[in-house]
């Protein structure tokens, strides 16, 4: 996998335009995911973002991942920030599903090819982080 993610990945459309935008705004921006540590870290250096995150949390140090709200709940305290002032970008059920549970404003940017049925009506919903501006913060 990481041969992979070394080879072959690539920032989803938005990504980068999304990060450098909530950074000039200082805005902290953290990463908070299921993966282990050893993915995450290989992905965000293979693809030139980890000074993007002032935080990147694992669920491997959790008791458990998504969709449990754990990862999350950490992620805001490690932020200093009150989980209803964090904002949850998602691109899975189980994700989602545990930004609701964390009690924080959750938007899903589903996978290309996903059907979104699944989203949440108390989410917000974007079909491409292209879409992702400083408004939705609101």
């Amino acid at each position: 996998m990481i041969d992979l993610i070394k080879k072959n990945g690539s920032l989803l459309p938005g990504v980068l335009d999304t990060l450098k935008l909530l950074k000039e705004k200082n805005i902290p921006i953290a990463l908070a995911s299921s993966s282990a540590m050893v993915l995450i870290d290989t992905v965000v250096n293979t693809l030139g973002i980890k000074d993007y995150f002032k935080i990147i949390h694992s669920a491997e140090n959790e008791k458990a991942g998504k969709p449990y709200p754990a990862v999350f709940l950490t992620t805001a305290k490690l932020l200093e920030k009150e989980p209803q002032k964090c904002l949850v970008l998602e691109d899975s059920k189980a994700g989602m599903e545990a930004g609701l549970d964390a009690n924080m404003r959750t938007i899903v940017i589903p996978e290309i090819g996903t059907n979104p049925e699944w989203i949440d009506k108390r989410c917000d919903f974007l079909n491409s982080l292209n879409l992702f501006s400083l408004e939705l913060l609101n």
